[in-house]
């Protein structure tokens, strides 16, 4: 059953993607969702325009399995995100996540260390044969996840974060069945096993730099507290 989180976040470590973000001042708190039992989701056309552009900051929506086959390289939890949500999926890391894993993801039995960190790896007979904490080769995962309430497209055209909303976030956690099996059925596609890009968590969208070019920059502080400038 999905469990809308709502205790406060704390202060999270900046993740470095290159310009790099934080997540506030460590009195952020997870917003409640409007809509904690649908799974559907949807892009919402009456928050601010936002599905107006190319960045949303929709919900990421979580399906129900994944379904593995032999030889499948794989990252279950990635592949299924994508699968529900398409490639551009965006997330908010949630408390404790990586930046190559940024939900949570507990209770994993097969294949333990590579789902819970989210590794890439090959599915084999022994995983479909290995009892899982639901069947023979079926584990039942809870996955916690985090998404911003607001994005913004920067001057690159990627989605980034607005400096005002940086600690607006929600999470949310439910559970995904992971099924392996050699029964020939339809595995994941090709692509599976390609990591998040550093993308899938924006980071905080550049200011303009009032100082740059030809513009002039205002004298500092401590110009001002000791008086006129000549």
């Amino acid at each position: 059953m999905r469990q809308l989180t709502t205790a406060a976040l704390g202060a999270i470590a900046i993740l470095g993607f290159g310009c790099g973000f934080g997540l506030g001042n460590g009195e952020s708190e997870v917003a409640q969702g409007d809509d904690a039992g649908d799974r559907d989701g949807g892009h919402d056309d009456d928050d601010g325009g936002q599905d107006g552009g190319a960045c949303h900051a929709d919900e990421p929506d979580l399906p129900y399995d994944v379904k593995i086959q032999c030889g499948d390289s794989v990252i279950p939890v990635v592949a299924a995100f994508r699968e529900k949500n398409g490639p551009a999926v965006t997330f908010a890391p949630a408390p404790g996540a990586t930046a190559d894993c940024p939900f949570l993801i507990e209770g994993a039995v097969i294949r333990a260390d590579e789902v819970a960190s989210c590794a890439a790896f090959v599915a084999t007979a022994t995983d479909a044969n290995t009892p899982g904490n639901r069947d023979a080769g079926r584990d039942r995962v809870e996955v916690t996840w985090c998404w911003y309430q607001t994005l913004a497209e920067g001057a690159d055209g990627d989605c980034c974060v607005p400096p005002a909303a940086g600690d607006a976030i929600e999470c949310e956690t439910d559970h995904l069945d992971i099924r392996f099996a050699c029964d020939g059925g339809e595995g994941v596609p090709d692509g599976a096993d390609q990591p998040l890009d550093p993308g899938a968590t924006p980071a905080t969208c550049e200011e303009d730099d009032e100082c740059s070019g030809d513009s002039e920059c205002p004298p500092d502080d401590d110009d001002r507290d000791g008086g006129p400038v000549d």
